[in-house]
């Protein structure tokens, strides 16, 4: 296994993705780089013969303007992906986000 960790030496809790030694991942730090206010990894991985870009995100509870900073995030990677001909974006992580459509009883401002 091969660990690649978050650019912003884990300002806000941190995160990280881990790798199975016979794929292929190659890390896209500008991605994470666009916010120091969140901690992220983002990059692709080519697995059965398809890439993708996938990212591992930690938003801080109730950090507002995380939502429109990971969006952008999002959205660079789909451009980055689109040029290296990605079939597609997974990103993944800890939101912080509370909605009764995940069978929570409270509701954040997310």
């Amino acid at each position: 296994m091969k660990t690649f960790e978050d650019t912003n030496q884990q300002r806000n809790k941190g995160c990280a993705i881990t790798v199975r030694k016979d794929l292929m991942f190659t890390q896209f730090p500008e991605i994470s780089k666009r916010t120091t206010n969140i901690d992220s990894v983002w990059g692709m991985l080519i697995l059965g013969g398809k890439r993708y870009m996938i990212g591992n995100v930690y938003l801080k509870l109730d950090y507002l303007a995380g939502v429109s900073e990971f969006l952008a995030m999002l959205d660079e990677a789909y451009i980055i992906g689109k040029h290296h001909h990605c079939v597609g974006v997974i990103a993944m992580g800890d939101f912080n986000a509370r909605h009764i459509i995940w069978n929570d009883t409270v509701i954040n401002k997310y």
